[in-house]
């Protein structure tokens, strides 16, 4: 979208000049809207969009020559009805005034028709400049959910843009150990399935072909597995091909020994 001009209103005014004693000067979000003006609307005396669609949530801001360059984030996910972005604003934090319309822009001719989620998801970032002036304390806040690592960053001499592959020496992840957290290196035995899901192979464990999930359960360093299990004609334990018994063979503490445990047979 082509914003034409961004106006500085009168309380954005008021916070600059309150930036440069030293104040804070905090932005807390930017909002886009679908308003148009009407004839003598003065812009500067807005104090909120004229029709707000949807908060938008910052993630960067960059200060240089007396102006702050803040990046926001779109997505029309959550969008029901097509609109055209025509307003966005900038929105600032004060202690004594609240949440102020900081710096205001407005796309009369250029405004760019957005899509449902439903029709077309559409995604992108944008950047708005807003006068800081000689403010010397200037903060976002900023999601930090939402950051993106630019395509041209080399990570351990990788380049994003081609070198997708990155390893744990890339990213300087330790292993894991019995004292901290780290990676896991699994055996052929183990695989994650559609939904990402740790699950490891049946024939493994009884036959067949299935995988079957296991759930690593934080007491006394228990380990539970899900395994296709029933009871024989004898009362004993036995892995079973026929879906016709599930059940949880667990790893507890008893008695100082480390012993194997069905449970919830079914």
């Amino acid at each position: 979208m082509a914003i034409e001009k961004f106006y500085l209103t009168a309380a954005g005014e008021t916070l600059l000049a309150k930036a440069q004693i030293g104040q804070e000067l905090h932005f807390s979000k930017m909002q886009i809207g679908q308003g148009t003006f009407q004839d003598g609307t003065d812009i500067t005396g807005l104090q909120e969009l004229i029709d707000p669609v949807k908060d938008i949530s910052i993630i960067g801001m960059e200060t240089a020559n007396k102006t702050a360059k803040v990046k926001g984030y779109f997505s029309n996910k959550g969008i029901s009805v097509p609109f055209y972005w025509r307003e966005v604003g900038l929105f600032v934090d004060d202690a004594d005034l609240g949440t102020v319309l900081y710096a205001y822009g407005y796309a009369a001719v250029s405004a760019d028709r957005i899509p449902t989620y439903s029709v077309s998801p559409t995604e992108f970032t944008f950047i708005m400049a807003a006068v800081v002036g000689n403010a010397a304390n200037i903060t976002a806040t900023i999601d930090e959910s939402l950051i993106f690592v630019p395509a041209s960053r080399k990570i351990n001499g990788k380049n994003l843009a081609s070198d997708i592959t990155l390893t744990a020496e890339d990213l300087n992840i330790s292993q894991a150990d019995y004292s901290h957290d780290g990676l896991v290196k699994l055996s052929n035995d183990f695989k994650l399935d559609a939904d990402g899901a740790l699950v490891i192979n049946k024939s493994k464990v009884g036959g067949g072909g299935s995988t079957v999930p296991i759930e690593l359960v934080d007491n006394d360093a228990t380990a539970a597995m899900e395994l296709p299990i029933k009871f024989n004609e004898a009362g004993e334990v036995i892995f079973t091909d026929d879906k016709t018994g599930t059940g949880i063979i667990s790893l507890q503490n008893i008695g100082g020994k480390l012993e194997f445990v069905a449970q919830n047979i079914l």
